[in-house]
């Protein structure tokens, strides 16, 4: 079976950080030195193999020094490793590193120079996260991109089935460091990346992760990066047999590539190039040998989107204006009961993402479509239709998916009545603690429709 970055089963996330003084230290004086070469890109590679994807973003560590840095680019990557998931890359990988990625031709082993060898860190903690942002943002550069290989549930953990000994619920999971065993926030993503920015912006974030092109992750983000790369649903990853990476998921040396080689690209382009060569991956059937031995060929869907985070807030707005006018016609009134079976059957027939049960993550532009569709109402077909027309003309950039997995490049909350309320109480609450949720009406929509039974 493939491996998917969205991981059911793999153990919770990290935030405990033990040696977060010695990474900010060390590494900001690092960043000082490095400071008077004339840089034109700094690239962040945040490279989280501490769990089963180790093989994986070693593999993808070692393709990037295919690249290497150059005067005018400089490739920074923090990587960790777990013990049990090192691939052929040895024992020296198994704690985390802080390297300047070199250029060599050679597969199969590693030969960047190791700036700060950390012992093991968390890569899961807020802390680990914020000291490296720092790192990089303090060289001097015309720009700065950011990219994270790492396991990712999109805007809540869908895992999480009630309370839990550390807190009342858990949060988002982004960045699964199996050794610590906790967990960031998307809130303490953000801020992480904020203070470590300390006024800067990156031009684009890169998430090599699942389920990370949510309005609700991309509004988190839209103060701290212009772009954002993500699939809205699972990026599938084949290296079967071990060793023979038939799907890589993003390839980021393609993206240091065009930048080596084209050092004045911009990004809207250069996320262009990115999707077009995550999608090729996916376009062939790919070999895969079953539990029972047999050999089979599988095509496997795929989906990846450039999102302009800019435009974020004005979607919000049109977001949170039809929010607002669908909890209001859920009000107790004669016609209530009308609306609910109207936008029940809209959620039922919208294109869904792997969630609790795939019940909770829907493609928005299809849901508009189908709300448009089921209510009979002109105020809903002039705000469905606003969206839709906004999210064409300034949010999706670029969208490209496989005939397997269609989409329209950004999925949004909207729990279905058939969670049962366990969970739906547990998920609400860590949805509540999105920037989204806190300012819009959208979590009270999807609370309204949960009273009025759907």
């Amino acid at each position: 079976m493939p491996k998917v970055l969205f991981h059911p089963h793999s153990v919770a996330l990290v935030v405990l950080l033990l040696l977060w003084p010695a990474l900010s230290s060390r590494a900001i004086g690092q960043a000082r030195a490095s400071a008077a070469d004339s840089v034109r890109t700094v690239m962040l590679f945040y490279l989280n193999g501490d769990n089963d994807l180790g093989p994986e973003v070693l593999h993808a560590l070692d393709l990037l020094e295919t690249v290497g840095s150059r005067p005018h680019l400089k490739l920074l990557a923090l990587v960790d490793g777990h013990d049990a998931h090192l691939g052929p890359y040895g024992d020296q990988w198994r704690g985390t590193r802080l390297l300047e990625i070199r250029k060599d031709s050679e597969i199969g082993v590693i030969r960047s120079p190791v700036l700060v060898e950390y012992g093991e860190l968390n890569l899961g903690a807020e802390r680990t996260l914020e000291a490296f942002v720092r790192y990089g943002s303090r060289i001097d550069a015309d720009r700065y991109l950011f990219a994270i290989f790492a396991h990712g549930r999109g805007v809540i953990d869908t895992r999480v089935l009630g309370p839990t000994q550390t807190g009342p619920h858990k949060r988002l999971s982004f960045s699964s460091d199996d050794t610590s065993r906790s967990q960031l926030s998307l809130s303490a993503f953000h801020r992480a990346i904020k203070r470590g920015l300390a006024g800067k912006r990156f031009e684009a974030m890169v998430f090599l992760t699942c389920l990370a092109n949510m309005v609700e992750v991309a509004y988190e983000f839209q103060d701290v990066t212009h772009f954002l790369v993500a699939s809205p649903d699972e990026i599938r990853i084949v290296n079967q047999p071990p060793g023979r990476f038939q799907i890589r998921g993003i390839p980021l040396e393609h993206m240091a590539g065009v930048l080596a080689h084209h050092p004045h690209t911009d990004v809207a382009s250069l996320g262009r190039e990115m999707v077009d060569a995550f999608i090729k991956q996916y376009q062939a059937p790919v070999s895969i040998v079953t539990r029972e031995g047999a050999l089979r060929t599988h095509t496997y869907g795929a989906s990846l989107a450039l999102i302009d985070c800019r435009t974020l807030g004005g979607l919000t707005d049109r977001l949170n204006h039809l929010a607002e006018l669908l909890t209001e016609q859920l009000a107790p009134s004669p016609s209530a009961d009308k609306w609910l079976a109207a936008i029940d059957h809209a959620r039922r027939n919208t294109r869904r993402y792997p969630s609790f049960l795939n019940l909770e993550y829907y493609d928005l532009a299809d849901l508009l479509h189908h709300l448009n569709q089921e209510i009979d109402d002109p105020r809903v077909h002039d705000a469905c239709g606003r969206i839709l027309a906004y999210l064409q003309r300034a949010t999706i950039v670029y969208e490209r998916h496989t005939a397997e997995a269609p989409s329209s490049g950004l999925a949004i909350y909207f729990s279905h009545g058939l969670v049962p309320e366990n969970i739906y109480r547990s998920h609400q609450a860590q949805y509540r603690q999105t920037r989204f949720s806190q300012e819009t009406q959208w979590d009270e929509l999807v609370d309204a429709l949960r009273r009025r039974g759907g």
